[in-house]
């Protein structure tokens, strides 16, 4: 039998919940650039937080 694919740790459970609180109250912040373009800092806690 296979194991499951969703058997997650607490430890695991917890980064997603930061990860997901961090992308969520730093996605309200833009810095512009140009007329109706932002700079998102929140995309840089996903690509981090994706190679732990």
């Amino acid at each position: 039998m296979k194991p499951s694919i969703f058997d997650f740790s607490t430890k695991t459970v917890v980064t997603i919940s930061i990860a997901a609180a961090l992308y969520g109250v730093i996605g309200l912040i833009g810095i512009p650039v140009g007329p109706n373009v932002q700079l998102r800092p929140s995309i840089i806690v996903l690509r981090v937080l994706s190679q732990s």
